[in-house]
């Protein structure tokens, strides 16, 4: 039918649009060394989450703990910040990382996924951080 084949044209033109509004509005409010990977690159159809934002929270963490945001260095170098977001490598100081308990820097990890469904929601992150507030930090 003519009719039906027009309308999923208009369909896909609207999500096309769509994506581009929201990549756009990314750049825009998103900043660059703590955006979701997912951000980077919107596929057609996709749904963004409060996930994106959980990992936004992770590289705000990362930051507290040691200093620095986990794209900083890329970002200072002038090399592709959505490349190593989507890439899953977070690199963690070693020496400063034994300050910590391991359970906040693991979930840190956690937060930072590339894969959205595999990070936690907001609920589970604050349940996460009641639990572990009985932890101190070594002195130094």
């Amino acid at each position: 039918m003519a009719g039906e084949s027009h309308f999923f044209s208009l369909l896909n033109f609207i999500c096309y649009v769509g994506n581009f509004l929201m990549k756009d509005w990314a750049a825009e409010n998103c900043c660059l060394q703590y955006r979701a990977p997912e951000l980077f690159h919107i596929e057609t159809n996709s749904i963004i989450t409060e996930k994106a934002d959980i990992f936004s929270l992770g590289g705000i963490l990362y930051a507290m703990l040691f200093g620095r945001g986990p794209f900083d260095d890329v970002y200072s170098r002038g090399d592709s910040v959505a490349l190593a977001a989507t890439s899953g490598v977070i690199d963690i100081p070693k020496s400063q990382a034994l300050t910590y308990p391991k359970e906040i820097v693991e979930f840190m990890l956690v937060m930072l996924q590339t894969d959205a469904e595999k990070r936690p929601g907001i609920s589970e992150v604050i349940e996460h951080f009641k639990d572990l507030s009985c932890f101190t930090m070594d002195q130094v």
